[in-house]
């Protein structure tokens, strides 16, 4: 009797803090914001060897870095819940 492999739904705790973060904070505000001073040709930056230099990231990783989310982190879990998913249609297929 051969065993058959059941998917099992990956846990995500990365996503779920991000998920989280943006449904209970100003997570929307903020990258808004973000957007606007790029729009405006305002600059984020950065003080080292005297100077200011420009800090050049994504509203997503500002975001990110503000709320602690490790967006490394986040796109495995990504991968892995893509993974299940396909896993789970393909089951439901040949079913």
């Amino acid at each position: 009797m051969t065993q058959e492999w059941i998917p099992v739904q990956p846990e995500t705790p990365e996503l779920d803090r991000m998920i989280e973060r943006a449904t209970a904070g100003h997570s929307q505000d903020i990258g808004e914001f973000i957007e606007w001073l790029d729009d405006t040709n305002y600059n984020i930056c950065e003080w080292h060897g005297g100077e200011y230099n420009p800090v050049h990231r994504t509203p997503e990783q500002w975001l990110a870095e503000f709320f602690g989310i490790d967006l490394d982190k986040v796109e495995k879990e990504r991968a892995l819940v893509l993974e299940y998913m396909r896993s789970k249609n393909e089951e439901a297929n040949d079913g």
